[in-house]
């Protein structure tokens, strides 16, 4: 077995959007050329060009930005708590993939969003975390860096604690 890994880079800053859409939409993908190494799972292949109905340069390509929600986010899918995990997650993943002195507009917004959901179903710490995120990247705060390690933490060890909760809990 062979696993796609791509790595960002700030020389091909939408190449993993590339990559998502081109392995998400049809007619999917046909082939694939790269550098292969040796990682901790097995063979790695680092995409250089994709092909699929045409031919995509991860690095070369450009295009609207955009991150899309997982469609199924396994066990509990339905809890209201998994869904306020999941969205912190994803704005978490966003600034992880942007950096935190390039978020996409609309950043504060989604931050409140995801504030409030966790809030709105008891995960004060978790809240509380990522609304010091978003105050740090409001203010330029040097700190952000630590605000976001915090963030991330606490959201995670909350998700994993949380990993058998379901609809019926």
């Amino acid at each position: 077995m062979v696993h796609l890994v791509r790595r960002h880079s700030r020389t091909g800053p939408d190449a993993l959007d590339v990559l998502a859409r081109a392995l998400g939409e049809a007619p999917g993908l046909r082939f694939v050329a790269g550098e292969v190494r040796l990682g901790p799972l097995g063979l790695e292949l680092d995409p250089t060009a994709i092909v699929t109905d045409r031919v995509l340069v991860p690095d070369l390509e450009t295009g609207p930005r955009h991150v899309e929600a997982l469609p199924h986010l396994g066990p509990g899918t339905s809890s209201p708590i998994r869904r306020a995990l999941h969205e912190a997650s994803a704005l978490l993943e966003e600034t992880l993939h942007d950096g935190l002195a390039r978020l996409r507009p609309g950043f504060a917004e989604r931050a409140t969003s995801a504030v409030d959901t966790l809030a709105a179903v008891g995960l004060e710490g978790a809240a509380r975390r990522v609304s010091a995120l978003a105050e740090a990247i409001r203010t330029n705060d040097a700190a952000s860096a630590r605000a976001w390690l915090d963030a991330a933490i606490r959201v995670e060890l909350t998700r994993e604690a949380t990993l058998g909760i379901t609809a019926s809990s």
